[in-house]
């Protein structure tokens, strides 16, 4: 099967959208299809648009129509409010609903979202079919390595990934242990003022290559995702977190906060452990216990591993295969 890809971000762009367009189009050619990425070819046996932006959507929309292609439309979030003018808003709300009621099939990548789509767009529960996010098990694995950082957050810092949190119990832990270290990897909007707030213990490294991230994760003790509550940051999306899924291949474990779409990843005190959003105490509460007791980080990350191998986006493929078949 031939299947052309068309999406707005892809490496050297750093970011989920980037790993999921990869590994969807990595893992279909291993499967034995042709895969296509933004490249316009009428000869392809189907369009799979990867969006948010509808933008790219449409066009794919107008793409299908001319070549009478099948259009498929991988939605990774809905159109939301927290960051454009009320003018962006409403317009990519119209195009959000005109692709969802034209598009053969709807991929979403875990529950909750499919209700939110169908809802915004009006439409039977059919088209939806969800391949839940998975995380590349070969690159992230456990490695035999020495940990010298002691809490590691992995993420855009921007009010919506809640890095502001984390820096905050960062801060409370360190007013008590300044030879902890904790470590942040990722830029964004927010850098400059989590840097001025925090303590000089706290290494904040940037954007760093994929193929180093696998051995940052492996030199930390703790792996944090410290989302804020959704209506902080006008989010309706459940989130299931390619960075989280990272930390847990790598034999990890994780805190992570308790908010639609993350929590499905954890089962408490086994696979990982859950404090309330924005609760910078019950977090770094948490942290505080999981430094004083190696064991059973040993064994949350052996749990951890376990559950990150049956996540794999091979697996994620497989489904996205199925659905993209039947769309035909």
């Amino acid at each position: 099967m031939r299947i052309l890809q068309t999406a707005r971000w892809f490496f050297p762009h750093v970011g989920g959208a980037s790993i999921r367009v990869y590994q969807t189009a990595r893992n279909l050619v291993k499967f034995g299809h042709e895969v296509h990425l933004l490249v316009h070819n009428p000869k392809s046996d189907v369009i799979l648009s990867h969006n948010p932006p509808y933008l790219v959507g449409t066009s794919s929309w107008i793409a299908s129509k001319f070549t009478g292609v099948p259009f498929v439309l991988n939605v990774h979030d809905v159109w939301g409010a927290s960051h454009y003018s009320y003018l962006q808003y409403r317009i990519g709300l119209f195009l959000e609903k005109f692709c969802i009621k034209r598009v053969k099939k709807i991929i979403v990548p875990c529950k909750g979202l499919d209700e939110i789509v169908i809802r915004r767009g009006e439409i039977n529960s059919t088209k939806i079919v969800i391949a839940p996010t998975g995380v590349d098990t070969n690159l992230f694995k456990p490695m035999n390595i020495s940990e010298d950082i002691d809490v590691l957050f992995v993420g855009n810092l921007a009010p919506w990934s809640g890095a502001e949190f984390f820096v905050n119990a960062a801060n409370k832990l360190l007013e008590k242990n300044k030879k902890l270290r904790f470590m942040i990897i990722g830029d964004g909007i927010q850098r400059k003022y989590l840097e001025n707030i925090g303590h000089e213990n706290i290494s904040f490294m940037g954007t760093v290559p994929m193929d180093r991230l696998p051995e940052i994760i492996n030199r930390s003790k703790i792996c944090v995702s410290s989302f804020p509550k959704p209506e902080s940051v006008k989010r309706e999306t459940p989130i299931r977190p390619i960075s989280t899924l990272e930390f847990m291949a790598c034999g990890k474990p994780v805190i992570v906060s308790d908010v639609y779409g993350v929590r499905e990843l954890i089962t408490e005190g086994k696979t990982g452990f859950l404090f309330k959003p924005e609760d910078t105490k019950d977090l770094a509460d948490k942290i505080a216990f999981l430094l004083k007791n190696k064991e059973i980080r040993d064994n949350v990350g052996k749990n951890a591993r376990e559950f990150a191998l049956d996540n794999t986006w091979e697996k994620t493929a497989r489904i996205l295969e199925k659905a993209i078949t039947n769309s035909l």
